[in-house]
């Protein structure tokens, strides 16, 4: 149960940092430039193919101007 949960954890960051990323009109390139975060860790994010850190986290959602509660809203952070 503990193993679906965190699927869904990861599912949720790559969505919502996709879709931020998306209505910004920003490319994996440029969130990659403005964050110091690399392609391919944003990439992977984004395909569910890794749970991230808080670090590269923080850095993304700073890069685009939102909140970590925005990236992972507060009910999931607490799972």
């Amino acid at each position: 149960l503990e193993s679906a949960a965190n699927y869904i954890r990861v599912i949720t960051h790559a969505i919502n940092l996709s879709q931020k990323r998306l209505e910004r009109g920003l490319s994996v390139r440029q969130l990659s430039e403005l964050s110091g975060v690399s392609r391919a860790t944003i990439t992977r994010i984004e395909n569910s193919d890794c749970n991230p850190t808080i670090e590269p986290l923080c850095k993304l959602v700073g890069a685009l101007g939102i909140t970590l509660n925005d990236l992972i809203p507060c009910d999931q952070m607490q799972q």
